[in-house]
């Protein structure tokens, strides 16, 4: 959903602080839901209800971090997007030429992602699929995600974007299986939520390739998987 959502919702409480910050980041996506086209660093899209806002706050945006994973990849790359939500990431891979796939769980409309990109005369391959499961054995230059990185159950079905630390776990047990020889899997995670999948990374060989610092969340970090 601009972060992908994992299966089922629990009643399982996470940290104070996790709720606070997960209530305050569901309320500004509330009340940013529109049907109508906004504009996010040059692309227009459709936000659609229950769909991630790509910057629910003034300055709480991960476009820059996204954009600087494009920066790193090789011309005609090919790209999978995991919960595309609004379709920032992928329309901007798309504009810069990529072969773009990008996936949504089957309850979140791709129908605004589809309309944006036949707006920009560019071309996204969309489909349904629960992280990999629809993909088969299709593999890729580079997989990009911008997850539900809160470790802990949603609650709600709002908080679906914003919760699940296990939808991160199966992701980076699952990605190698779905990457080209050479490729990476480039994930956004705060630092104060990376230490959390410490056992989900420790097969990867990390790098920092890109951080900012944003409200609510701290700094966060593009993480080049390999």
């Amino acid at each position: 959903m601009g972060r992908h959502a994992g299966r089922g919702v629990s009643q399982a409480g996470p940290s104070l602080f996790y709720r606070m910050r997960t209530r305050a980041l569901v309320l500004a996506q509330r009340a940013l839901a529109t049907h109508g086209p906004i504009e996010h660093r040059g692309v227009s899209l459709v936000v659609a209800p229950g769909v991630h806002h790509p910057a629910p706050f003034l300055g709480l945006g991960f476009g820059a971090l996204q954009e600087a994973a494009l920066d790193l990849l090789a011309p005609g790359a090919s790209v999978l997007e995991l919960g595309t939500g609004a379709g920032f990431w992928a329309l901007s891979a798309a504009r810069r030429g990529f072969e773009v796939t990008a996936t949504e769980l089957p309850h979140v409309p791709l129908g605004p992602v589809a309309e944006a990109s036949e707006r920009m005369g560019v071309r996204v391959r969309l489909l349904h699929s629960d992280l990999f499961a629809g993909l088969g054995g299709l593999r890729y230059d580079a997989i990009l995600f911008n997850p539900p990185f809160h470790d802990a159950e949603a609650r709600s079905t709002e908080e679906l974007a914003w919760c699940g630390g296990a939808v991160v776990r199966r992701c980076l047990a699952e990605a190698p299986r779905h990457l080209r020889a050479g490729g990476a899997l480039y994930m956004i995670l705060p630092r104060l939520d990376r230490e959390r999948y410490g056992d989900g990374l420790a097969g990867w060989s990390v790098r920092v390739a890109a951080s900012r610092w944003y409200p609510l969340i701290g700094r966060a970090e593009l993480l080049a998987l390999r």
